[in-house]
């Protein structure tokens, strides 16, 4: 992961929608000075 982001992350989990499905999701969350945020979602994993 880019060191640049990392300082930003808030958590580290997993999507509970998700979790039902194929090898479950990851999921980060990130939260920025400026008081935006993001949330990026994996796709399932393969087994």
């Amino acid at each position: 992961m880019d060191e640049d982001l990392k300082q930003f992350r808030v958590d580290v989990g997993y999507c509970r929608s998700c979790l039902g499905m194929q090898g479950g999701r990851e999921q980060l969350m990130y939260r920025f000075p400026n008081g935006y945020g993001a949330s990026l979602i994996s796709a399932p994993r393969l087994g």
